[in-house]
């Protein structure tokens, strides 16, 4: 790549148009991705039981064990380079298969320690035919990569939603069949076969079996702050089902799996989002200090802006949700949704950070964050569970979800930015999470008696409160989400008239 042709890329309007476009068919995938979680969660929850969800949460959790304990960074550290990095594919995707056949052995044949473990004989042959995902996420084409490195995520968008709209279809089918946990698993293992078979279509790089050492090392100088960091992050994530599925049973665990993905259904999609779209663009920025404070707030405020009015929606119609869309037997998920609520806008306000700490080359700070959390629940899950349940496992997660602000608070200096700029970028959020209180305290008043007349009022009138929130907002302090929602509509529709230029795109 030519000088000029960096400097075209890393300018602020062309980085910016590349950004809000990918931005857009991102959200886009994320809705999606929504949508689909949702009517899972409609279907599945009432063909199948708690018990079913568990032991396929066990399932999932040994795998997750072992991918974490050896996963190597390569893609990220792929995307945070800013030279030509075409060359690294075929060894990164080499070292990728050889770990896919690695880990399968490996899950295969200790299959029957974890079925002792968690004192589950099923997990066996589950566990067994589901490690064939591992070797088909091991071949996946190392191509995809420049899906995220050059902000295609109209092809991400393909790739995703595709492996999803298998997943469910087969999942749907099979639970009304089989109505039992091979359902999932067979959903899992289709798509995944989906996405490896779609990821030769979608991009035309073909990898080589081919390995050189000098660019291993190289990788993994990057990559080795990305595996500590992943397997804090398992920590942190799959401690919490560990702990459940061994204290406890495969019912709680079931019950506890689906209050948190509830919980964070909509929280973490939005927070991912942001962290895709902004890792690449903080990496291309990373070394000009004003330009990454102001692209961090503008993403800070939009983030703030939609995660607290869906945590104060969740928390508050925890009951009309969880009797609607999952049904009376799921009625001990409530408490714990409401809890978990709250650990997720926690953790999404803390993510924001991660795209551009990686960004600009700092991994260790991520390490460190989610090396806190991991350090804090791991001293409180147990004691915290023995004593109180499902409660207990919540709020261990919370009090995590506290660990790392300390550390994130190097934005302030890494992006040149204040505290007060941080505190007045949150005051939109909360506004907004104010009229999503006022909704469901309306809801309450008037339809005590049916939840699905409660939930629906509360989720439109919700709707209708933000909109009006936004609009105000903008109209008398030019503040909150409305102005990063035309900026973007104007990125994406540049044609359109009576709009001057100079205002179209964001200029981080």
């Amino acid at each position: 790549m030519t000088e000029k042709a960096t400097n075209q890329e890393t300018s602020p309007v062309h980085l910016s148009s590349q950004v809000i476009r990918g931005g857009g068919w991102l959200i886009l995938m994320k809705i999606s991705g929504v949508l689909f979680e949702l009517i899972k969660a409609l279907v599945l929850a009432r063909l199948l039981t708690p018990q079913d969800f568990g032991l396929f949460g066990i399932v999932m959790l040994a795998i997750a064990v072992i991918e974490a304990i050896s996963q190597s960074g390569f893609h990220t550290a792929l995307i945070q380079r800013k030279e030509n990095t075409e060359k690294y594919l075929d060894t990164a995707w080499s070292i990728q298969v050889l770990r896919g056949f690695i880990l399968f052995s490996i899950l295969f044949f200790t299959a029957p320690l974890v079925s002792t473990f968690f004192k589950e004989p099923r997990i066996v042959m589950l566990l067994q035919v589901v490690s064939i995902s591992v070797i088909l996420r091991g071949m996946t084409n190392i191509g995809i990569v420049f899906f995220d490195k050059e902000l295609k995520f109209h092809k991400q968008f393909i790739y995703e939603m595709t492996g999803n709209t298998a997943s469910l279809i087969v999942g749907i089918v099979l639970a009304f069949q089989l109505r039992s946990v091979w359902a999932l698993i067979w959903a899992n293992i289709v798509g995944v076969t989906t996405r490896c078979i779609l990821s030769y279509i979608l991009h035309p790089y073909r990898p080589l079996f081919r390995l050189n050492r000098a660019q291993s090392a190289e990788l993994f100088r990057f990559g080795r702050w990305m595996s500590g960091y992943t397997i804090v992050i398992f920590a942190w994530q799959q401690l919490d089902r560990l702990i459940i599925g061994k204290v406890l049973n495969a019912a709680a665990l079931g019950i506890y799996q689906m209050a948190y993905r509830i919980a964070n259904l909509a929280i973490s999609q939005v927070s991912l989002t942001a962290s895709t779209v902004m890792f690449p663009a903080f990496a291309k920025i990373q070394h000009e200090k004003k330009r990454l404070g102001r692209a961090f707030l503008d993403v800070f405020e939009f983030t703030v802006s939609i995660i607290l009015p869906l945590t104060v929606f969740t928390f508050f119609a925890a009951s009309d949700i969880v009797h609607v869309l999952l049904g009376s037997k799921w009625a001990e998920s409530i408490l714990p949704l409401k809890i978990l609520s709250l650990a997720g806008f926690l953790g999404a306000l803390e993510n924001t950070s991660t795209p551009l700490f990686i960004g600009i080359g700092r991994p260790e700070l991520e390490f460190w964050k989610s090396f806190s959390k991991a350090f804090i629940m791991l001293l409180t899950i147990y004691p915290l569970t023995l004593h109180w349940g499902l409660a207990g496992t919540c709020f261990s997660v919370v009090l995590g979800s506290f660990a790392p602000f300390p550390i994130w608070v190097q934005v302030r200096s890494i992006a040149m930015i204040s505290s007060e700029d941080i505190i007045r970028k949150m005051l939109p959020g909360v506004v907004l999470g104010i009229a999503g209180f006022i909704a469901v305290l309306l809801s309450n008043i008037l339809f005590y008696d049916s939840h699905v007349r409660a939930l629906l009022f509360e989720g439109f009138v919700a709707c209708i409160l933000w909109t009006i929130a936004t609009m105000i907002l903008h109209y008398f302090w030019e503040i909150g989400p409305y102005i990063h929602m035309r900026k973007a509509v104007l990125a994406l529709f540049p044609a359109t008239k009576g709009v001057r230029s100079e205002h179209m795109v964001t200029k981080p």
